[in-house]
């Protein structure tokens, strides 16, 4: 069983990876199609993606695994750290991504400084 659970997960994180793609080289109603999103529901898509967000910090907290907790937030960093880079580089404001990515990229330290020190 163990072996099916990782071979879905890969396969996850491949059709993460291609949408991923999808949507930074291809138009943007291509994206979309592909997505099977829609532009004037994106607001309601990010909140969505809020409230995974929440629900994967909240699921790492309660498994009071520093080695969870650090993995979790160092992803979490990610997609704040990309809207940084994709912010800053129009010139637009950027330091809120930049705080919660680097906010992130604290927590996810205190997990692996706390796994280190043999705290479970």
């Amino acid at each position: 069983m163990t072996g099916w659970a990782i071979t879905c997960a890969v396969i996850g994180a491949m059709v993460a990876a291609y949408l991923a793609a999808v949507f930074a080289f291809a138009p943007a109603e291509v994206a979309y199609a592909q997505a099977t999103h829609r532009a004037d529901q994106m607001p309601m898509v990010m909140a969505g993606r809020y409230v995974t967000f929440g629900l994967f910090a909240a699921a790492a907290a309660a498994s009071r695994d520093p080695r969870i907790i650090a993995a979790t937030f160092a992803i979490l960093a990610v997609p704040a750290l990309w809207d940084t880079l994709l912010y800053a580089g129009i010139g637009e404001s950027f330091v809120k991504h930049l705080a919660a990515g680097l906010a992130a990229l604290i927590v996810s330290a205190l997990g692996l400084a706390a796994h280190r020190h043999g705290a479970a």
